[in-house]
């Protein structure tokens, strides 16, 4: 097919091509060892309270999430978009001894290959920032509710983009691991944002430097009370990070809705 006359790509085709580029480079980048001793209490919590046994972890990455629920006892389903974060999430699991199913789908409709109704869907980090089409945004959380038992657990996690449009510098984190800086930055563009991660290897001598971008639609605290009310999802509660503190729109680091299928 002549490239001018291709389809334009969907949201959740330029996510999965976002993290294939990424996948080498992700669990360096957001420090996947030292998070299990930090998350596992929350998550611990969660599943106790909830009497979570079945869960999927959507827009799952390398598995992080999904390896903490396994190590808790809980039945999982890693479902991601990018095929080469879900290789390396079954080659943790593997390492681990943990048992994690994985789903290679869109966000989009992965619901139907669900046969079993789930007792939580889990979708961290910017998952649902990815979806920048009209209307996508209320397909996917229409998905989780499909997915869904009767009063089964929502748990979605974002960065806070109350504060983070209204702040004046773009750059949003700089980490170094493995002899590689990234730097992290959210621009904005328009209504939207692009996402753009900057890797420099300091360990060579010309510090061969690559970015790679994502444009995001941001989540708003309001837009997604609203959004998950009419997807069918009830006592809905924020929080600015997984500990369960009180969101506040212009200082909390994170967005983080829990609530429940009707």
């Amino acid at each position: 097919m002549d490239p001018a006359t291709e389809a334009p790509r969907s949201s959740s085709d330029l996510a999965g091509q976002f993290y294939d580029a990424l996948a080498p480079h992700y669990d360096a980048m957001t420090g996947f060892e030292r998070r299990f001793e930090q998350e596992r209490p929350f998550f611990q919590n969660l599943v106790d309270r909830c009497a979570i046994r079945r869960a999927l972890d959507v827009g799952a990455g390398t598995g992080f999430h999904s390896l903490l629920l396994a190590q808790l006892g809980v039945q999982v389903t890693a479902v991601d978009v990018s095929s080469d974060m879900l290789e390396i999430a079954r080659a943790h699991s593997a390492s681990m001894g943990l048992s994690v199913t994985t789903l290679h789908a869109s966000l989009l409709d992965f619901a139907a290959q669900v046969a079993v109704p789930q007792d939580a869907v889990v979708c961290m980090g910017n998952t649902l920032a990815h979806f920048t089409g009209h209307g996508e945004r209320d397909v996917v959380l229409a998905q989780f509710h499909r997915a869904l038992a009767p009063g089964g657990v929502l748990l979605v996690q974002t960065l806070n983009f109350d504060r983070i449009m209204k702040q004046e510098t773009h750059l949003q984190n700089v980490k170094e691991a493995g002899g590689v800086r990234f730097v992290r930055e959210y621009v904005p563009a328009g209504s939207l944002v692009d996402l753009r991660i900057t890797r420099t290897a300091t360990s060579e001598p010309a510090a061969r430097q690559t970015t790679t971008s994502v444009r995001l639609a941001p989540v708003y605290a309001a837009d997604l009370t609203l959004a998950l009310s009419d997807a069918g999802f009830h006592h809905v509660q924020l929080h600015g990070s997984i500990a369960l503190d009180a969101f506040a729109a212009d200082a909390s680091r994170d967005l983080v809705a829990i609530c429940r299928r009707s």
